[in-house]
């Protein structure tokens, strides 16, 4: 997980360096290896895909990478707001199209766009994906402040507060306070759901929102008028709908928590048909911080998260975050390992949206910024303004590690074995600094990491100490019985990777080193990758017992995409995925080299040393029939089978 987290900050730093964002529907477009043919609309961004990759930078202290993403949406302020006035009723402020073209407008359909555009209550003939959606603006909003709070940039927040404001304009014009003094409306839980009456998502984006934007207005000295009238409409929101954990049917109430068989619920339309696969129940805890590890409906969101509908659903999943956020490490080591094992296909690291292993002409970087994310909230926390340490890392996870916090600060933290070692903090601004004892019922002190003599903080056991941090200074967290300057010191090393990383035999990092280059026997229980009778080409490779034939023997020459050609010692015909066919069962002939990609195999080294060979054209492994002299050779889908897996000798 490290590794693919690397992997992420590295790709996320080389797509982020224009003036929009280089990724739009969660693909990592500027890394294609198929040219100009990409899925979805290239041209149009949807922030679902994004959103993993702002909480991730933020994290890290990358939040310049977000810069791209701001300037889509401030670049466009004038365009958005025509756009809602035009297709969302005249309504002022900002609807954000989920999916937005560059120039600001929801559509993303050129030959009828008007068949499924974003923000646009007119979409005919009726709901569609994202013609409702209006709790897009609401999360770009928050990670605005989110971004503000973490790094104390006030021009920062002054650019793009407007994003704020703009969408509080909008949500206040779109709402209706009924005869219940609530605020209501009708509109989609987000691709789930479609025209329904309080979706969740809409419920959560004022409850955030509203708070955060009088919060920012303040910081900046403006808008006093909108603050006293979000001040009155934040008392008027809907509470989270509920539902039934075993059929997602029954509309309930909050009376149904004491229970314990409820469950957050979509919209306060259960039956209504739900067209995707997300867990928009789930929202509350991330991304829009309503509920945590220290929230009263804490039980209730644990019990949504066991109960959700849609399980590891796609490689933009955020169950491993939202595990996290609740405080669940065994969830969050078992989300993370199960989605990556699925969708992280590709050696560089990036993913495929359904865990294709062939065929896929997109590459994704969604699935590894979500392991960032991931990470990242495993071993920190303070999105609510406690710090907490390693709130949800799993059991026997070790980790090294500085994450960047409230008030332009950073927390350094070792933990191993299970156990927190250190806890180092840097104070970015003179201000309170609350934790949560990383050692629970232990005593902990504060001392000066300058001077670890002087007390900051006199030992206690309470569950939560504030630091009264002075900006540029060190702070160290310890118990009073094993305090840091009583530990030992090592050197950092560090031992260059020469081998794949492999997870579960399928999830690959880094292709086969170098020096598979030359002349080899491939081989499966001693039978050899064979050129039968040293004949000529078009004919169909087997294997056949080790003989030290030339005939047994392939020169496998390095290609400039990591690959491998197989050219046979004998006959000097190239191993080929005959006629170029994507089918499984297809012959493996010897061919005149040609240097096409039928004709090129990823070789990827397995955690017990052998090897998989895979075309790169059809995406399939080289596989033998069996283990008898003879035994023919086609190429498969990648079952895990020892005909499989060969011997590089």
């Amino acid at each position: 997980m490290e590794k693919l987290r690397t992997l992420y900050y590295f790709t996320s730093a080389e797509e982020s360096r224009a003036a929009l964002p280089g990724s739009q529907a969660g693909v990592a477009d500027l890394f294609s290896f198929d040219q100009d043919n990409h899925r979805w609309y290239p041209a149009a961004y949807w922030f679902w895909n994004l959103r993993g990759q702002v909480a991730a930078n933020i994290g890290a202290g990358a939040s310049a990478l977000n810069t791209p993403l701001y300037n889509l949406y401030t670049s466009n302020l004038a365009n958005i707001q025509a756009w809602t006035t035009k297709y969302m009723g005249g309504r002022s402020g900002i609807c954000v199209p989920e999916t937005m073209r560059f120039n600001g407008n929801g559509f993303q359909d050129d030959g009828s766009p008007f068949s499924d555009a974003s923000c646009d209550q007119g979409n005919p003939p009726g709901p569609t994906w994202n013609g409702e959606t209006v709790s897009t603006g609401a999360e770009i909003g928050l990670w605005v402040w989110q971004q503000y709070q973490t790094t104390g940039d006030l021009s920062f927040l002054r650019q793009n507060y407007p994003l704020m404001q703009q969408e509080c304009v909008f949500l206040l014009a779109y709402t209706t306070v009924g005869s219940d003094g609530l605020r209501h409306a009708v509109a989609n839980a987000h691709e789930n759901q479609w025209d329904v009456q309080d979706p969740v998502n809409l419920i959560d984006a004022m409850k955030a929102l509203f708070p955060a934007t009088i919060s920012a207005a303040q910081a900046l000295g403006t808008d006093g008028t909108l603050v006293s009238q979000l001040q009155t409409a934040q008392n008027q929101i809907p509470d989270f709908p509920r539902t039934d954990a075993s059929t997602h049917q029954q509309l309930l109430t909050a009376s149904a928590d004491a229970s314990g068989t409820d469950v957050l619920g979509q919209s306060s339309q259960p039956t209504a048909s739900v067209h995707n696969s997300e867990d928009d129940d789930l929202e509350a805890v991330w991304p829009y911080n309503l509920i945590g590890d220290s929230s009263p409906l804490l039980a209730l969101a644990q019990r949504t998260y066991t109960h959700r509908v849609n399980t590891l659903a796609n490689d933009w999943s955020f169950d491993a975050v939202q595990a996290a956020r609740l405080g669940l490490p065994a969830e969050v080591a078992a989300d993370l390992t199960a989605l990556t094992k699925h969708y992280q296909t590709h050696p560089d690291g990036l993913g495929d949206l359904w865990g294709n292993t062939s065929g896929s002409s997109d590459t994704y970087i969604e699935q590894e910024a979500n392991v960032a994310l991931a990470v990242n909230e495993a071993l920190v926390q303070d999105y609510d303004g406690i710090l907490r340490i390693a709130p949800a890392l799993p059991s026997g996870w070790d980790a090294d590690g500085t994450a960047f916090i409230h008030g332009g600060g950073t927390v350094s933290v070792q933990v191993h074995g299970g156990v927190i070692g250190t806890v180092g903090i840097h104070a970015g601004s003179t201000a309170g600094i609350t934790v949560r004892n990383p050692w629970p019922g232990q005593s902990v002190e504060v001392v000066d990491g300058g001077d670890e003599s002087t007390v900051i903080v006199s030992p206690t056991t309470a569950a939560q100490l504030t630091i009264p941090a002075t900006a540029g200074r060190t702070y160290l967290v310890q118990p009073v019985a094993a305090p840091v300057s009583a530990l030992p010191y090592a050197p950092l090393t560090g031992t260059p990777a020469t081998t794949p990383s492999v997870l579960g035999g399928n999830a690959t990092l880094g292709t086969a080193k170098a020096g598979l280059a030359g002349t080899h026997v491939l081989s499966i229980a001693g039978e050899a990758l064979d050129d039968p009778g040293a004949s000529t080409g078009n004919v169909q490779l087997i294997t056949w017992q080790i003989n030290g034939g030339r005939n047994q023997n392939w020169i496998l020459t390095a290609q400039s995409d990591g690959s491998y050609e197989l050219k046979n010692g004998s006959s000097g015909l190239c191993a080929d995925d005959y006629g170029g066919q994507t089918t499984a069962g297809t012959q493996v002939i010897q061919y005149q080299c040609t240097g096409h990609s039928n004709q090129h195999w990823i070789a990827t080294l397995l955690a017990n040393g052998a090897y998989t060979f895979k075309n790169v054209n059809s995406g399939l492994l080289l596989t033998t029939a069996s283990t008898a002299n003879g035994a023919l050779v086609t190429q498969q889908a990648d079952t895990g089978s020892a005909l499989q897996r060969w011997s590089v000798g």
